[in-house]
């Protein structure tokens, strides 16, 4: 009879990791989404808004750009 390796990562297991870390920085996105609504309320002033990026992404443990592209 067939008895599953415990040691072998599951295909499907392999798909979503595919799909969910595309870059790294991808895992860190439903908390930067988190942060940036319930913290920061949703938006930005424009005139500080490369002072609150980086604020944003020191809170998550992201750079001011990578927030930057995961909020556009």
């Amino acid at each position: 009879m067939f008895a599953p390796s415990t040691t072998a990562t599951p295909r499907w297991r392999l798909g979503v990791d595919a799909l969910a870390c595309w870059r790294p920085t991808d895992a860190r996105l439903p908390l930067l989404w988190q942060t940036y609504l319930n913290v920061w309320g949703g938006f930005l002033i424009s005139e500080y808004i490369d002072e609150e990026l980086a604020a944003i992404g020191a809170e998550v443990g992201l750079t001011a750009d990578e927030v930057d592209d995961g909020t556009a």
